[in-house]
């Protein structure tokens, strides 16, 4: 300011001297929050959060005194950091992923969204942002907004197979010299990515069930190891086989140790048994003995009275294709010609009057009727590889290995 006077009559005028001040701008905070790039909801700072979760960050620019709103024509710089520490050294904000947004022209001003983070992998990482001012307030910066990705979760399911990759049911009891190996499938929670390929599942083989349930560490048994396919669900498939197996109990169980986004998992065990018949009779032997005995149940019983055949029906190329299997007897069932159910039906109906009749046999009669109804169920006879097993006893009883006790003959 400066003043002046112009005198009167009796005095000459006078101008004051100037007098000079300042106006400081005024100042600024910046406060942010980051928020969930999916659903807009906010994220506290510290939060471990899940693997492939996608962030963005938002400014808030507060000035003092309120004189005005920060400036329209400015904008917040954001920074993303792959590291908390890589946030909390880069003081002169010149590092990090940039990216700005303008600011609403409220009072405060609002910056948001900046740019997305992407789905992120396991780790640490950071947001900061700094306003530079405008005409009226001095800029600030943020603090750092720390944050963590925790890795994703595992699960390992196993499927034991004979040579021939057809699938074995747990708890099965098979033929004496049968040769297992097991297939383990990685199924990771959320899908962010494949398992890797690099990572490879480990196979144990026990003999004895009880040894695999005491195995809690997964240190014993006997150790395989096969890679993961890169496919999503993984799978790694073949173990080593087991061998050919005598009488006992036996089981695989397999690990995954996890990899750089996931964490590992361990399968249940997979028991099954070995028994060796000495005991059996063919097919035919049943068709053509047909009396009471060495029948212990009536030659009219029905199929469907002792197995739940699920409405299949008899196929191709018997005389009676397309009629019901529960409605014949287990003698027309001996009689069938074909494969596939044809097939599972004499297989079936020979193994289950041997165990009636108090054969030898190496298969109960509740695990043989479970397994086949199983099979007319799912309509695949061999579900659970039971056709399979049933297969290996009768060619066992084809090349004289076994010996029928009703007639004293192999058969």
């Amino acid at each position: 300011f400066k003043a002046k006077w112009d005198g009167d009559a009796d005095y000459t005028g006078s101008t004051s001297a100037c007098e000079p001040f300042t106006v400081n701008k005024g100042t600024s905070s910046l406060a942010t929050v980051l928020h969930n790039n999916a659903t807009d909801a906010v994220i506290a700072e510290n939060t471990a959060l899940a693997l492939g979760t996608n962030v963005h960050d938002q400014g808030t620019v507060t000035v003092t005194p309120s004189f005005a709103a920060p400036s329209s024509t400015t904008s917040v710089s954001f920074r993303f950091y792959t590291g908390a520490t890589a946030c909390a050294d880069d003081t002169g904000f010149a590092s990090g992923v940039l990216s700005t947004h303008v600011l609403d022209g409220a009072n405060p001003g609002v910056a948001h969204p900046s740019s997305a983070s992407g789905a992120l992998a396991p780790g640490t990482y950071a947001f900061k942002a700094k306003w530079d001012g405008d005409a009226n307030y001095t800029g600030s910066t943020s603090g750092c907004e720390p944050f963590t990705v925790n890795k994703g979760t595992s699960t390992v399911a196993t499927t034991l197979h004979l040579p021939d990759h057809s699938t074995v049911a747990l708890n099965s009891q098979l033929p004496a010299n049968s040769i297992l190996h097991d297939l383990a499938t990685v199924t990771v929670t959320p899908s962010f990515a494949a398992p890797s390929s690099t990572t490879s599942v480990s196979f144990r083989f026990y003999t004895g069930a009880t040894a695999c349930t005491d195995d809690t560490g997964f240190a014993s048994g006997v150790l395989s190891t096969h890679a993961l396919d890169g496919a999503n669900p993984g799978v790694a498939h073949p173990s080593s086989d087991s061998g050919a197996l005598a009488n006992g109990t036996y089981a695989f169980k397999a690990k995954w140790n996890g990899d750089a986004n996931y964490t590992g998992g361990t399968s249940a065990c997979e028991p099954f048994t070995i028994l060796t018949p000495s005991e059996a009779c063919s097919p035919g032997f049943w068709k053509q003995h047909p009396t009471l005995p060495p029948w212990t149940v009536p030659t009219s019983t029905l199929f469907g009275s002792v197995f739940n055949t699920s409405g299949v029906l008899i196929g191709k190329p018997d005389v009676l294709e397309g009629q019901s299997f529960a409605t014949q007897s287990l003698l027309t069932i001996l009689g069938l010609n074909g494969g596939k159910f044809n097939a599972l039906g004499r297989l079936a109906t020979s193994a289950y009057l041997d165990i009636q009749a108090g054969a030898s046999y190496p298969m109960t009669q509740t695990a043989l009727v479970t397994a086949v109804n199983a099979a007319f169920a799912h309509n695949d006879p061999d579900w659970g590889g039971i056709f399979t097993q049933l297969g290996a006893i009768q060619a066992q009883e084809e090349a004289g290995t076994l010996i029928c006790p009703f007639d004293g003959n192999s058969q």
